[in-house]
């Protein structure tokens, strides 16, 4: 059996097999392409990566604060990390660019899981347990304050029907 192009494909010789139907590995035919330009990366650029140095020594700055006071090294961390995001706010718009940057975000994301990975080492479940119902009721107002918080900010912003309140029941008939 002959090779046979396919267009930029070159299949060889069936390998050998026990099944019915022969396999055909293919094979690119590889061409220079002299009109290739060298790839530019966003990783790479000096504006990137001075932003990436000023974020990473911010945290470390945070952290030795944060760590002299006896706090978590991550508050120290989530200060700073919340101070150069609102940069902006102060008048400063050096850094706006990297809140659209997609390489920064996909960063963050990873950062994020490695900043819950540092919390879990930093708990101490004997500790927790040693402050139990404190703990306990500041957990638990954490999550139903934001709740009721949450809805009273959507009574008063969200569109209302044309009864009296906001529609929070779909299943009322004023609601539809």
């Amino acid at each position: 059996m002959e090779t046979e192009p396919v267009s930029n494909l070159t299949f060889s010789k069936p390998l050998p097999s026990k099944s019915r139907y022969p396999l055909r590995m293919p094979h690119r035919k590889l061409r220079a392409n002299p009109s290739t330009q060298p790839l530019t990366s966003p990783i790479l650029s000096r504006s990137f990566l001075i932003s990436l140095v000023v974020i990473l020594l911010s945290a470390k700055l945070g952290r030795r604060l944060i760590r002299a006071n006896e706090q978590p090294a991550v508050l120290g961390e989530l200060v700073f990390a919340r101070f150069l995001g609102n940069l902006s706010l102060m008048g400063y718009h050096g850094l706006d660019y990297l809140k659209s940057n997609e390489v920064i975000r996909i960063l963050a994301e990873i950062g994020v899981i490695f900043l819950l990975f540092e919390v879990g080492l930093e708990s101490n479940i004997k500790e927790m347990l040693e402050v139990g119902i404190s703990s306990f009721m500041v957990a638990l107002f954490g999550v139903i304050a934001p709740m009721i918080l949450g809805w009273g900010v959507g009574a008063v912003f969200l569109p209302q029907s044309r009864n009296s309140g906001p529609c929070v029941h779909r299943g009322n008939s004023h609601c539809n």
